[in-house]
Formats: C-alpha cells, structure tokens, sequence
C-alpha cells in the first residue's frame, strides 16, 4: 500500500514534496523490517536525494536520513555475518566394533584432544 501511495504522490506531487519523501521513508522502514535491506537502504538513498533538493532548511531531516541509511547497512551487514549454517554434519551411519553412536563419538572426540 505504501508503494501505491508512493506513486501517487509522485504523480500529483512530484518526488521532492515532503508527503513523497515520506513515502520514501515509510517503504524503507518496511522494507528494513522484514528484512529486505537491499530495497531498504534504495529507497532511504531516494529520501536522502529528495531532502538534499530541499537545502539548508531541511539540514535535519537530511542527517537523520543519513543516519537511518547507516543504520540500515550496518543491519545488511550483521544479517549476511551472522547467519548460521543450516545443515549439520551428519553423524556416522555405522560404528565400528558395534559401539553405540554417543559412545563412539564421545570416543573418537576424546582421541583427538588427546592428540593435541
């Protein structure tokens, strides 16, 4: 719904009006929260582009624009850092001498400690 009212007020508006850059804002905010950095961060850069038109007078708006965008990439940077692997390694399907499979791990663990 933000996208289509983004539209519309680009078209009655036109893309430097404060309702437009608003919209600008609000879709980068949605898009931040679902994890959607990549489209975030574009449309908080069109925020930043709208409110730098605007000069002096809007020096606020336009550093707490900044500030968001930054915000956004450092999230779009944790988020590609911190993910963890989905798949583990699997376990043996046998184990030698018929052991059971927590006693043969636990074993051959304890091996390796050993060696080191």
């Amino acid at each position: 719904m933000f996208a289509v009212a983004k539209d519309i007020m680009d078209a009655a508006l036109g893309p430097h009006h404060t309702d437009s850059i608003e919209a600008y804002q609000n879709l980068s905010k949605a898009y931040g929260a679902m994890g959607s950095y990549t489209l975030a961060i574009e449309f908080q850069q069109r925020a930043i582009d709208a409110w730098e038109s605007h000069g002096p007078s809007a020096h606020d708006v336009l550093m707490e624009a900044r500030r968001i965008r930054e915000q956004l990439k450092t999230k779009a940077r944790d988020a590609s850092t911190n993910q963890l692997p989905t798949k583990a390694l699997p376990l043996p399907q046998s184990c030698p001498s018929g052991r059971n499979e927590e006693t043969y791990i636990m074993t051959s663990l304890s091996a390796r400690v050993k060696q080191a």
